[in-house]
């Protein structure tokens, strides 16, 4: 997916950094920064928002976060043991009410460019007469990143996760989905409504079996004793269940497994459980409850999950 690439500009930032000359500015409105503004703010490491001021250490080795209310430390994170960097969001400058809930608020993006932590982040902050932490939300592998939209008035977080890194496969192969969080009942939770779709048809499901069924990965000695299976039933499997469409997402997996049942139903089991380790699960699940949408899509229909 074409998201990836903001994870290449990103580290090409990091790659270019050095130390940032300090300098506070004070926040301005969002609806000053233009609709296509750059992510991050890769130079700012100070601002002020009310009683409130933020600061961000970027040396090479790893940042640190700070929030001082009067001069008092209030809010403190470091990356310094996972080598992660923190920026100011451009588009949702400090003091931006993302929530709605009329309270200013702190948008952070955290990066790194250590393969072995990952990935980019976003860290929300609300600076009330408190510091209250809205939420962390992991790219997983993937992207995150804050837009507006103008038409309903909120702030909407769109992510590009994979659902499950190298889950039986590499990681090219691995299931990302490009998904929609939108503010309520405290924090930024999925939204479901334009991820439903209808169930295949009868004769859609069977081709798409067909074709995972006849994958050359079944074949492979060097893939088999990788534990990899054809990418296709990764990806597909987890798009049927983040379109409301779970039961077919089974169906799919038997009908197109080669093997014997006792492989085919540990494999039943460990995506029951990739699937209830998801933050977006409870609107996942609850997607999962209502009765299916009328009609039967082709096997082409387009998808909300697709292999990287």
């Amino acid at each position: 997916m074409a998201h990836l690439v903001r994870t290449l500009e990103v580290v090409a930032i990091l790659a270019s950094l050095h130390l940032s000359s300090p300098g506070g500015v004070e926040a301005q409105p969002a609806d000053d920064q233009p609709e296509e503004a750059p992510l991050i703010d890769e130079v700012t490491t100070e601002a002020t928002v009310g009683p409130y001021r933020v600061t961000i250490d970027r040396p090479s080795e790893g940042g640190e976060l700070h929030v001082f209310r009067d001069g008092t430390l209030v809010f403190a994170r470091s990356g310094r043991d996972s080598i992660v960097h923190f920026f100011f969001d451009r588009r949702a400058s400090p003091g931006t009410d993302i929530t709605g809930e009329g309270i200013p608020d702190l948008v952070i993006h955290t990066t790194t460019t250590d393969y072995r932590y990952c990935c980019d982040a976003l860290l929300l902050l609300e600076l009330g007469p408190q510091v209250r932490v809205i939420q962390d939300i992991n790219g997983r592998y993937g992207n995150v990143w804050l837009e507006r939209e103008p038409e309903n008035d909120r702030w909407l977080i769109k992510l590009t996760p994979l659902v499950e890194f190298m889950w039986h496969s590499s990681h090219s192969g691995s299931p990302q989905c490009e998904l929609t969080l939108a503010y309520r009942a405290g924090s930024f939770r999925l939204v479901t409504t334009e991820l439903r779709q209808p169930p295949y048809s009868r004769a859609a499901l069977r081709e798409l079996a067909a074709g995972i069924r006849e994958s050359g990965t079944w074949l492979s000695p060097d893939e088999r004793a990788l534990g990899w299976y054809p990418q296709d039933l990764m990806s597909d499997m987890v798009d049927l269940a983040y379109t409301g469409n779970l039961r077919q997402a089974y169906q799919l997996l038997r009908l197109s497994w080669p093997r014997g049942a006792a492989e085919r139903e540990r494999m039943e089991r460990e995506f029951d459980g990739i699937l209830r380790d998801q933050p977006e699960w409870p609107e996942v699940r609850a997607l999962n409850h209502l009765p299916p949408l009328p009609g039967a899509a082709p096997a082409d229909r387009p998808r909300i999950c697709d292999p990287t």
